[in-house]
């Protein structure tokens, strides 16, 4: 199974790049950084990954992808505009790992105290 991810976007690849040497994540999820950064993610390979950890879906580890994803958009409206590419690159990301809308609010949004 070849992968979806855009090939010749280099500012995304370089955003991966960042990500996967400044942040600090799991294991599993820099694996699957790794993949996005390779160009190598598809479905098999993150099954390959949340089995060798013992994770049965990759709704197991949702809160963790959602955090990836932020620092994506982060890094993406750095310089205050999301382009039709970014933002589709996003979209791709949520599809892949079946994150919804309200995922963000249910899982990331917290009252203030």
């Amino acid at each position: 199974m070849s992968t979806f991810l855009p090939k010749d976007d280099l500012e995304f690849h370089e955003a991966f790049g960042k990500i996967l040497f400044n942040e600090n994540f799991s294991d599993y999820i820099n694996e699957i950084i790794d993949l996005i950064f390779n160009n190598e993610l598809d479905r098999p390979k993150v099954n390959e990954i949340l089995k060798k950890y013992h994770l049965k879906q990759v709704e197991d580890i949702k809160e963790e992808i959602l955090d990836l994803l932020l620092i994506y958009i982060n890094i993406v409206l750095n310089d205050n505009v999301i382009t039709e590419t970014e933002a589709a690159n996003v979209n791709m990301l949520k599809r892949f790992f079946k994150i919804k809308e309200e995922d963000f609010y249910n899982y990331r949004y917290s009252l203030p105290s």
